[in-house]
């Protein structure tokens, strides 16, 4: 009897804690839906300079279109060590080949083009205007709505714990380009991928190219 007792006590305790966790969802939800009704209602919300991480150095229509992220001090290093390498490999090239040498400076040209472009262009941001549509989508699924950035996160769209800022079809975060890479850079990120491994070859061209230039000459 006692052992039956305690089956159900412990049954009680079960469902209180289910009840009182359900509670405690409803109440988190409630607190959103009200979150979410207020910046529908807010019709002229302005993107700030400053989001999250993330510094808006020009915006248009009220979306960033030019950026610098967090990590900005790892393109500048990348940036000179390609410009370093690039004096290097150009000099060295054009000791056995000036096509190759000429090739390697457009080569590398390009490659701090592209660089250029994704840490500057803006990953893209999510609208910062809230509908009566958006409100809807959070009261079928919370999860959304960014409490953060106050925000809704569609399909792609994440929240960059290192930007402290969500980006709009985010691929990663790669501190080498100082910010994430989304919707908005990712087209001169993969062009600077592309054009790395073509550096890469220019560099072996070279290094081969001088070596077969040394060994006739001795």
């Amino acid at each position: 009897m006692a052992k039956y007792e305690n089956v159900k006590t412990n049954d009680s305790v079960m469902e209180s804690d289910l009840e009182t966790k359900e509670s405690e969802e409803e109440v988190k939800l409630r607190k959103i839906i009200k979150e979410v009704k207020e910046h529908v209602a807010m019709k002229d919300r302005k993107l700030p300079r400053i989001f999250g991480k993330t510094i808006v150095l020009y915006q248009a229509n009220n979306q960033a279109v030019l950026t610098i992220g967090p990590h900005i001090g790892f393109t500048i290093c990348l940036f000179v060590t390609i410009i370093a390498v690039s004096i290097g490999a150009i000099y060295l090239a054009s000791l056995s080949s000036g096509i190759l040498a000429l090739v390697g400076a457009i080569i590398g040209l390009l490659l701090l083009i592209a660089l250029g472009f994704t840490a500057l262009v803006a990953p893209g941001h999510p609208s910062l205007e809230v509908t009566e549509e958006d409100l809807k989508l959070v009261e079928q699924d919370h999860q959304v709505w960014c409490k953060i950035c106050k925000v809704i996160k569609r399909k792609g769209d994440q929240h960059c714990s290192e930007c402290y800022s969500c980006v709009e079809g985010m691929d990663h975060h790669c501190p080498w380009m100082g910010k994430c890479v989304g919707k908005g850079n990712l087209a001169f990120f993969d062009l600077f991928i592309i054009l790395a491994g073509v550096y890469f070859i220019f560099l072996f061209a070279t290094v081969i190219s001088y070596l077969v230039a040394t060994g006739d000459d001795s």
